[in-house]
C-alpha cells in the first residue's frame, strides 16, 4: 500500500484524481516544443544542447514549430529559441507544457 493511501484510510478520506494547477500564458506560436536544462543534477549537465537545437531548428522551421526554452533564472540561454528562462511560473510552466508537441531536458 502507497503511503498515501495509507494516510487517507487512517484519516478516513477519499483520494480524488490528481491534476495539475494551471495558469494562463500567452504562448509565441500555435506549435511548439519546449525544453528546460535548468537544475543541480548532473542528468541535466549536458554540454550540446546549443548544437541540439541548431540541429534540429532547420527541420522545425520547415514545419513552422518554434523552440521554446524554460528554466531558472540564471540557466544558460540557448540561441534559436523563444527564451522563458524565469519568466514563467510553475502553474504558467504546466499550461505551456500541457501544450508543447514535445518536451525534453
Amino acid at each position: 500500500m502507497h503511503l498515501v493511501e495509507k494516510f487517507s484510510l487512517d484519516a478516513a478520506l477519499k483520494i480524488g484524481t490528481p491534476f495539475i494547477h494551471e495558469a494562463y500564458y500567452p504562448l509565441v506560436a500555435e506549435k511548439y516544443i519546449t525544453f528546460n536544462i535548468c537544475g543541480d543534477h548532473s542528468s541535466r549537465k549536458w554540454d550540446f544542447f546549443q548544437e541540439c537545437v541548431s540541429i534540429l531548428s532547420p527541420y522545425l522551421d520547415k514545419e513552422n514549430i518554434k523552440i521554446i526554452q524554460l528554466g531558472a533564472k540564471g540557466d544558460p540561454m540557448i540561441n534559436g529559441t523563444y527564451n522563458l528562462v524565469g519568466s514563467t511560473s510553475p502553474t504558467q510552466c504546466s499550461y505551456i507544457l500541457k501544450r508543447s508537441l514535445l518536451h525534453f531536458g
